[in-house]
């Protein structure tokens, strides 16, 4: 495992995200694996997974792949600190991403709510420049007919996908195999464009926020209270039972994680207008919004 203050000037950095059991572990397995590597056993979640290679036919170029914990509705408020953290120590040694792998199933047909709402935070994380170095991996194609993953593919670029590949966001499809994941990683390094800091990176290193203050703290906030409003309104419409101690337990991480993200008073001006140059934009993901209000309606 390597920590920021381990990493090299030169390295090359690719952040893998994704939601929950979408492939991104998978994929850094097969990489690490393939080049003669050892997968450790997976830290206690939720834990950022680094691993450094050789870049295959790069004049022994040291390839750096750090596998980030997904927003799962459990622990959001740790994964936005620890991956805040490491991002934050990362720009401040100087050091920016060369791209990022955003993972999601081939066969989930109709996209989950939880996975939309891991999209919209990703966004909120990296900003829309980050788009232009970003690959979303579609994985899991033995799971489903060719022609239906297909389907899915065009759909997901059409919608939900549609803003971020305008702005320069690709797509490829990883068949499980060392040959496909290393194309995949290979183009990205290839793809070139400059290596700007993601918004996040930004926000608190160059504007000086904490944490919970960034785009991405203030979305959590919002998701926990819309999501402890909804509990709210569905425990009045439940009679006494097994379901109502469900709802209370989910009220109440919705509270606590609620109080976590606060924002001091004196604070809460600080940042709402950017130093000049500062520009956040989130325009590509605006799409995600929308058909995430449109799913979570279908669910509830």
């Amino acid at each position: 495992m390597i920590r920021p203050e381990d990493l090299l000037p030169d390295d090359t950095l690719i952040a893998v995200m994704g939601p929950r059991n979408s492939g991104k572990d998978r994929i850094l397995d097969v990489v690490v694996r393939g080049v003669g590597g050892q997968v450790l056993p997976q830290s206690p979640p939720p834990a950022i997974r680094t691993y450094t290679i050789t870049a295959i036919g790069r004049k022994s170029q040291r390839l750096v792949l750090a596998c980030f914990p997904d927003f799962d509705g459990s622990n959001d408020v740790v994964v936005l600190q620890l991956i805040s953290h490491w991002l934050k120590a990362t720009y401040e040694r100087g050091l920016r991403l060369t791209g990022i792998l955003y993972t999601y199933r081939i066969s989930d047909f109709i996209p989950k709510v939880s996975d939309l709402k891991d999209l919209f935070i990703f966004g909120q994380l990296c900003g829309d420049r980050a788009l232009a170095r970003t690959t979303i991996v579609t994985t899991m194609w033995d799971k489903v007919d060719e022609s239906e993953g297909e389907g899915c593919e065009r759909m997901m670029s059409e919608i939900c996908w549609k803003e971020m590949l305008k702005w320069g966001c690709r797509t490829a499809r990883f068949d499980d195999t060392f040959r496909s994941a290393m194309g995949i990683l290979n183009k990205l390094i290839d793809s070139g464009g400059e290596k700007e800091p993601l918004l996040v990176q930004e926000e608190l290193v160059d504007l000086k926020m904490l944490w919970n203050e960034t785009q991405a703290g203030r979305m959590l906030h919002a998701s926990c209270h819309a999501a402890l409003e909804e509990d709210k309104a569905e425990l009045k419409k439940t009679q006494q039972g097994i379901h109502t101690g469900i709802i209370r337990g989910r009220m109440q991480w919705s509270t606590q994680a609620m109080k976590e993200l606060e924002i001091p008073f004196n604070r809460y001006f600080a940042f709402r207008f950017p130093k000049k140059g500062k520009i956040v934009s989130l325009a590509g993901f605006a799409t995600v919004l929308r058909v995430s209000d449109l799913v979570r309606r279908e669910e509830l």
